[in-house]
């Protein structure tokens, strides 16, 4: 993220980057008022916003050059780690998804409403038995289920395409009629 965080400043009080990258990260996880997350670290509401478009941004360009979905190979190589991690046979990723609290949209406001009548987000993330991402889909309204976003995702449509291959190799599992990613 370094080079979409760097600040070209003569002044002596620009943030590290460090510093920008934990400060998004709090809100991220928290999703505090930014008056409460700039109180944390010392800064102002107004420099918390720009500091979260700034690293949200770049996020957003680098994603494609660190999550990214697996080859045929790796996937077998990611099943076999599982499996001596945490005795988990035929499991190529982790899978979860969340609610980011959002404002009011200007149009089909409804479209954003969770289960629990808050405006958000649904992200679901997809990650491997060392943590990297495979996957991240924040693009969902609160509405939308999480089955349908799984589904809607590019990992399904990779695991789908191996539905009729019973080879021990093959990249998904099926138990007790459920896929498990």
């Amino acid at each position: 993220l370094e080079p979409y965080l760097l600040h070209s400043t003569r002044r002596n009080y620009s943030l590290s980057i460090p510093l920008q990258v934990c400060i998004a990260l709090r809100y991220y996880a928290k999703g505090n008022y930014l008056q409460d997350v700039g109180d944390l670290h010392g800064v102002s509401e107004k420099t918390v916003g720009r500091t979260i478009h700034a690293v949200s941004k770049g996020i957003c360009k680098i994603n494609n050059k660190y999550i990214n979905w697996r080859t045929d190979d790796q996937m077998i190589l990611e099943k076999e780690r599982f499996h001596n991690y945490c005795s988990m046979p035929n499991t190529i990723g982790c899978i979860d998804g969340t609610q980011i609290p959002i404002k009011a949209p200007s149009q089909n406001e409804c479209i954003c409403e969770s289960q629990r009548l808050e405006l958000s987000l649904d992200c679901q993330v997809i990650c491997s038995s060392t943590l990297k991402l495979y996957d991240s889909s924040p693009m969902w309204p609160g509405s939308c289920h999480d089955a349908h976003i799984r589904r809607s995702s590019r990992p399904w449509e990779y695991i789908e395409n191996f539905t009729s291959n019973t080879d021990e190799t093959a990249p998904y599992c099926i138990q007790r009629g459920r896929r498990r990613l």
